[in-house]
């Protein structure tokens, strides 16, 4: 049998638009969150089957629980 390669294909883009935009949006997410755990009131966000997803650091302080406790 011949072992011979007929063809080869290459594909190659540039990722720097990408990898910018990935950059863009996690400082806008620590942004984001460090707005929320500054505030003085009581931040929290459930998802749809009620569990939480979010807590702020005051929320916690409110109901006397972790954040590790109160997500999920």
């Amino acid at each position: 049998k011949d072992a011979s390669v007929g063809a080869i294909v290459l594909n190659a883009r540039d990722a720097t638009e990408s990898i910018a935009a990935r950059e863009a949006l996690l400082r806008s997410e620590a942004l984001y969150q460090s707005l929320l755990e500054g505030l003085t009131q009581n931040v929290f966000q459930k998802d749809l089957e009620g569990r939480f997803v979010f807590v702020n650091r005051r929320f916690c302080e409110t109901v006397g629980h972790t954040r590790e406790e109160l997500l999920g």
